[in-house]
């Protein structure tokens, strides 16, 4: 189990061994707390999964998931004592905020129909065959790479 200083919080993917029930596989190396974390997780997800809504299926949940949307923000903090105060809104707003319009603001790619001239299409190279005018000067394809000539010595 990893070990962060308490600022931290979760890092990216730390929910899977949670999910996946590591705490009750492996309990030596997990704490009561994180048995319970992994249970609500092992509970939402399986309820996700049979119904498509994490709140509805057989799996017992200790609080209701609201969806989020842009207008009311909502989302789940998942932690070792969740009930109704467990689930809160605009997390990390101005974060948000400032990805959305960076990511809105970012150049956009050409489309299908605007093929930059340096470019073959891909439909139109046979197959197996890499026109001479791709492969950048002094490259070789992988699959054509030369081999160096004998030397005396061997």
């Amino acid at each position: 189990m990893p070990t962060y200083p308490n600022w931290v919080g979760a890092d990216h993917a730390d929910d899977i061994q949670y999910v996946f029930g590591k705490p009750f596989a492996t309990p030596l190396g997990y704490r009561a707390q994180d048995r319970t974390v992994s249970k609500y997780l092992i509970a939402y997800w399986t309820n996700f999964a049979k119904t498509g809504d994490p709140n509805m299926g057989n799996s017992a949940i200790p609080t209701h998931w609201a969806p989020y949307s842009p207008e009311n923000g909502n989302y789940l903090e998942i932690n070792k004592k969740m009930d109704a105060n467990s689930l809160k809104q605009n997390l990390r707003t101005n974060y948000l905020r400032f990805w959305s319009l960076t990511y809105q603001a970012l150049p956009t790619v050409a489309g299908e129909d605007n093929i930059p001239e340096n470019k073959v299409p891909e439909d139109s190279v046979p197959e197996n065959k890499v026109p001479e005018d791709s492969v950048p000067e002094n490259k070789v394809p992988e699959d054509n790479v030369p081999v160096p000539p004998a030397t005396d010595s061997e």
